[in-house]
């Protein structure tokens, strides 16, 4: 039974956690729901909302088709060219790509929940560290931001996970040569889009 969305991460959903324990415990209030109606009526229906939310995941492909592999692949091609070019910044779709070839990860599909830990007084009580990291990280994107202005990335590739958003990079005078649509998960297909200096095009 497959209690996620994606291969590697069926138990990351903390509300599929609760699932079999509420189906067990469920199961061990029987004398109780013949008694209390109410409490049979709200088991009941976490039950079915479980059962209905595990409906959901059963029927998941488990492997991409051929056009789908073809595409990742046809998009492999264009990054071991590009990696022999110096920096890159990546999708946070190839942040495994990256991981494997040994260049740096900018950014896994996580960064944009940084900044909003930034002066939000709930999580500074919960975590006194939240400040400080949401501002190494707004330094860190000052950084990369004057990195991209002076041309010193070569290629950037951005999806709609990206930090780096179109009109950034558009003002910055990157021209975008390749789109690729792919398949990751059970999300619907991302668009991929492969970044370069418009000098370097022309």
């Amino acid at each position: 039974l497959r209690l996620g969305m994606h291969k590697g991460a069926y138990m990351t959903y903390i509300y599929q956690l609760f699932i079999p324990v509420l189906a067990i415990y469920t199961l061990s209030q029987i004398d109780t729901l013949k008694k209390d109606k109410l409490k049979n009526v709200a088991l009941m229906g976490t039950v079915l909302f479980s059962l209905y939310h595990i409906g959901l995941f059963i029927n998941i492909p488990k492997e991409m088709n051929d056009r789908e592999k073809s595409e990742w692949e046809s998009l492999y091609k264009i990054l071991d060219i590009d990696k022999t070019k110096g920096v890159q910044i990546y999708s946070p779709l190839l942040a495994k790509y990256a991981w494997d070839n040994q260049l740096p990860v900018w950014n896994n599909g996580q960064t944009e929940y940084i900044s909003t830990l930034q002066n939000n007084g709930a999580i500074s009580h919960i975590f006194p560290e939240a400040n400080k990291i949401a501002l190494k990280n707004r330094d860190w994107q000052l950084q990369l931001h004057q990195r991209i202005s002076t041309f010193q990335i070569p290629v950037i590739i951005t999806d709609n996970l990206s930090f780096l958003t179109s009109s950034f990079l558009k003002q910055a005078g990157y021209c975008i040569t390749d789109s690729v649509s792919l398949k990751a998960g059970t999300t619907p297909n991302y668009t991929v889009y492969r970044w370069i200096p418009c000098q370097v095009r022309n």
